[in-house]
């Protein structure tokens, strides 16, 4: 079966749904709860946006993406953190396409994080979504916005997986979360302009 798979178009592979092997998905970090591990990253280092993404070539990831760069632009203190669910290559490839130039030309406190193996997602509470959640009016009303604005879907990316989650989290220097989202349909992106707000030190 999974050798039939790997002959399918690529955007076609990535609409079949996963029937195993998916991790046990945690409860989502609220608002308060100290932050999940994520890799090595010193949550003490800097106020953090947690992006956990859709797949990559999707128009709401990059909405997102763009989002998290005006949120550094406006606070080049924060530390940003992307999480999507492609090998590391592709990742790469994608935020260098749609990405990088959203964000400041000296920013380095931007990191890639692959998790092909959804185990990072999980670990956070986003798991798959439902077809409710794939194919709904609000999510075509947030199509069309952003396809209004020149942000369409872009070449799909290998390992790229459409029934993903995604998410967004702010963490503030004491690794404690204080601003906590689970996307309640495909369009519905993170506002992280909004969201840094929750992490700013007065």
């Amino acid at each position: 079966m999974a050798s039939l798979i790997s002959k399918l178009p690529i955007d076609v592979q990535t609409l079949l749904p996963r029937s195993g092997g998916y991790p046990e998905v945690k409860k989502l970090p609220q608002p308060g709860d100290m932050a999940p591990a994520l890799l090595d990253e010193n949550w003490t280092s800097a106020p953090h946006l947690v992006a956990f993404v859709r797949h990559c070539g999707c128009p709401f990831a990059q909405a997102e993406v763009e989002s998290l760069g005006r949120a550094l632009k406006a606070h080049p203190n924060v530390r940003i953190v992307i999480v999507s669910h492609s090998s590391d290559e592709v990742v790469k490839d994608w935020f260098e396409r749609v990405g990088k130039a959203n964000f400041p030309d000296e920013a380095k406190d931007v990191r890639l994080v692959a998790d092909p193996k959804f185990e990072l997602y999980a670990s956070w509470g986003i798991g798959q979504m439902g077809y409710s959640g794939m194919l709904n009016s609000d999510m075509i009303k947030s199509l069309k916005e952003l396809a209004a604005q020149g942000i369409k879907n872009t070449e799909t990316g290998e390992g790229s997986y459409r029934w993903q989650n995604s998410g967004g989290f702010a963490v503030d220097h004491g690794g404690k979360v204080q601003f906590s989202k689970l996307a309640s349909h495909a369009g519905d992106t993170v506002n992280y302009e909004e969201a840094v707000k929750t992490v700013l030190q007065n």
